[in-house]
């Protein structure tokens, strides 16, 4: 059972006794950029995630763990998220005040397996489809066994009436099964940032094609 908070407002506590619920954040990264609108829509989006975080705790009860992905030890996490473009630090202050645990689901060699095979395709540039198409096996091959891992982790750690906060990032294709509930932030600044992206992902894809057709037009030096 999944549910999205800010559709429902004042779940009935009763409905969800005794069973395993999972507060689901959408990890987000935030890319070196100056584009100033940009920064404020993420950072809008961290404070009322961080908000909705606290609503539904005070709604169904205290986080037992906080999962974060990309975390393979509890060793200067803060340094490690913001390193990472993150500001999910404060969701796991919060719980923490509250006495939940922040629990490492990632395996340090499955992981940096996986980031080194994600580095390797971003930045070396690949000119035959065989060598592109081993890449990319080897890459869905390190992220499916991570995602095993942290899901075994995960459901290892749960027990009966527990809640927990887990923050994966979009895309992760870890489903849960059915006698957990979990609940998915989203909160209105999600929707804005997102349409925000896109716009300005057309904007540019509008600038791209003006300066295109301006460069056909050019008359071309008479000989």
């Amino acid at each position: 059972m999944s549910e999205t908070l800010g559709k429902i407002d004042k779940p009935e506590v009763s409905m969800f006794a005794g069973k395993k619920k999972i507060i689901m954040v959408p990890l987000l990264f935030m890319p070196p950029t100056e584009n100033e609108k940009l920064k404020e829509h993420v950072d809008k989006y961290w404070e009322e995630a961080r908000t909705k975080v606290r609503e539904l705790q005070d709604q169904l009860g205290s986080a037992k763990y906080v999962f974060h992905e990309m975390l393979v030890d509890d060793k200067d996490v803060q340094k490690t998220v913001e390193a990472y473009g993150c500001s999910s630090y404060g969701i796991i202050e919060d719980a923490k005040a509250r006495g939940a645990e922040l629990k490492i689901i990632e395996d340090k060699d499955l992981f940096e397996e996986f980031m080194d095979w994600n580095r390797i395709l971003s930045t070396c540039g690949v000119s035959t489809r065989k060598v592109y198409d081993k890449l990319t096996s080897e890459l869905k091959d390190a992220g499916d066994r991570r995602n095993d891992t942290m899901y075994k982790k995960i459901l290892d750690s749960i027990g009966d009436n527990d809640i927990v906060i887990l923050m994966l990032q979009e895309g992760h294709k870890i489903q849960f099964p059915n006698d957990i509930d979990v609940f998915y932030v989203s909160p209105p600044a999600l929707n804005d940032l997102e349409k925000f992206v896109r716009d300005e992902y057309m904007k540019e894809m509008e600038k791209r094609q003006a300066e295109a057709e301006k460069a056909k037009e050019k008359p071309e030096k008479a000989e």
